[in-house]
């Protein structure tokens, strides 16, 4: 029905322009400096990666260095454990003697003066086929 266009005028001129727009940035030095800021970027991540990888420091040594400790670490585990055990022996040897007597009976064969020792022959080990004839 109502198709009356309306126009509205500022009065104020700062309204009605434009902003300023910065000098536009154009030439050959402008995309060189954008391109060699790219480079240098891109070179100095480089370094850094190669330096991070394959340095004395590196990844690749650090995780070589890992692995050693850790052997290094179940070597130490188990030269405690055995030093547990003869520990624990010494210490049987010196209060026990028993023990010591014991061990002179087996290592050297010693006997005491009033035992009489049997010495039985030993039967030779038969071979698979001996049993055999032997079973049947």
């Amino acid at each position: 029905m109502f198709n009356h266009k309306v126009k509205i005028e500022a009065k104020d001129p700062r309204l009605t322009e434009k902003p300023a727009r910065s000098p536009k940035r154009s030439g050959l030095f402008f995309l060189l400096s954008g391109k060699i800021l790219w480079s240098c970027f891109f070179l100095l991540v480089a370094g850094v990666m190669v330096n991070l990888f394959f340095s004395e420091e590196g990844l690749v040594r650090s995780s070589g260095l890992i692995e050693i400790k850790e052997s290094l670490e179940a070597d130490n585990r188990r030269l405690e454990d055995e030093n547990r055990q003869l520990a624990a022996r010494l210490e049987r040897i010196r209060n026990d003697p028993r023990y010591l007597e014991d061990e002179a009976r087996k290592k050297l064969g010693l006997v005491r003066p009033d035992e009489i020792i049997f010495r039985l022959a030993q039967e030779p080990e038969l071979s698979d086929e001996e049993v055999r004839e032997q079973l049947d």
